[in-house]
């Protein structure tokens, strides 16, 4: 997995990033700021803005607080149908 993290500067394809997000909630619920720093980006809230968010809007990922999506302990999950088979 860490072979397909992106180097820092450089921007990803929004479907490979979405894949990439997946497989890192599906490994276990992580923080906006986790996966900024795992991905190097130095701003979670643009990552939660352009990418977080809709992806819970479509049912990829999910809050593993729900109807608390500010809440300072929120995590990201893959949602059961969503995570890749080990």
């Amino acid at each position: 997995m860490r072979a397909r993290l992106p180097r820092p500067g450089t921007k990803p394809r929004h479907a490979v990033m979405q894949a990439l997000l997946v497989e890192l909630c599906a490994w276990r619920p992580m923080s906006a700021r986790e996966l900024a720093g795992l991905l190097a980006r130095q701003d979670h809230k643009h990552l939660v803005r352009e990418l977080l968010s809709p992806m819970v809007a479509a049912g990829l990922l999910a809050y593993t607080i729900p109807g608390m999506e500010k809440h300072p302990e929120q995590r990201y999950a893959a949602r059961a149908s969503e995570a890749p088979e080990s």
